[in-house]
């Protein structure tokens, strides 16, 4: 009698989806292949020791995947090296690690999003084009009949560039922490189609959320995460939609939750998180303190 065929479940092609790819529809596109997702979940099993139970269930199939270091210390070879892998065997070897490994599925996530966005940062230092003149001439007016033009020139070509990186390097950093935070406080990001905030001026359109965790009896908390790359953001204009996301919370019926992770005394958080105080992030305590 021949064994049923493997099938992925829709919950599972959806995870798969989400894990596996970044930016499908843009000029640098992360699209993962099955012996790189089945690496990671090499790398998962290495960190959590969990390699024996894996090698009673798919005999040699961890020696393909085990990492056999530290993600960080892994060449990017390793993981864009082919493997042979039966049909599907990256779905069966998923299925087994969320019983090996407790809490893998997020540790999976919160995974692929670092390695994805490596990735996606590795693609961008090799695809970044150098500055035109056109795009750098006007900052020579500043500083013009101090160096050689000729110097200048390259110099002001070349800091432009290392800035782009710079600012790309800091925009796929402030992508990367969200869905860790989240993962970490227990909760999960929220579009803005999924309306779990409402703007207050127009109930018909939702608000993205951070970090949206519900507490069972008490209000769902609806977090805003702001560390230093993200917080210049805040004061290129946008700070009133940033006071309207906590009016907007309380009006849903959410606590908002601001989370600021860096000391650095900044004016305009200190404006931000009255706002939120206003609007009862910390008008009581969320958990007890004998807890």
């Amino acid at each position: 009698m021949s064994e049923t065929p493997l099938r992925l479940s829709a919950e599972e092609s959806k995870f798969l989806t989400k894990v596996t790819t970044l930016g499908s529809a843009t000029a640098l596109p992360v699209v993962m292949s099955q012996g790189e997702f089945a690496k990671l979940i090499g790398v998962v099993y290495y960190d959590t020791e969990r390699f024996p139970e894996l090698e009673k269930t798919h005999p040699g199939l961890a020696a393909k995947i085990n990492p056999g270091v530290d993600y960080y210390c892994v060449p990017d070879g390793w993981f864009e090296a082919p493997i042979p892998l039966e049909e599907l065997e990256h779905v069966s070897l998923m299925r087994q690690a969320a019983i090996d490994i407790p809490d893998f599925v997020t540790y999976l996530r919160c995974l692929s999003e670092l390695h994805k966005r490596r990735t996606k940062y590795s693609k961008i230092l090799s695809a970044q084009p150098m500055p035109t003149m056109v795009q750098v001439s006007p900052r020579s007016l500043m500083e013009y009949g101090h160096v050689e033009p000729e110097a200048l020139a390259s110099w002001l070509t070349w800091r432009k560039f290392f800035y782009d990186l710079d600012n790309r390097s800091a925009q796929e950093t402030g992508y990367l922490f969200e869905p860790i935070l989240a993962a970490a406080i227990g909760g999960e990001p929220k579009g803005s189609r999924s309306k779990v905030v409402k703007r207050t001026d127009d109930p018909s359109k939702g608000r993205q959320v951070d970090c949206w965790k519900a507490v069972p009896g008490r209000p769902p908390l609806a977090y805003e995460f702001k560390l230093r790359v993200t917080i210049a953001a805040s004061g290129q204009g946008r700070i009133g939609e940033e006071h309207q996301f906590a009016v907007d919370c309380k009006t849903s019926g959410a606590v908002p939750v601001l989370v600021i992770l860096d000391p650095t005394p900044n004016p305009t958080m200190a404006g931000l998180k009255a706002v939120y105080e206003a609007n009862g992030s910390l008008s009581q305590p969320m958990f007890d303190e004998s807890q």
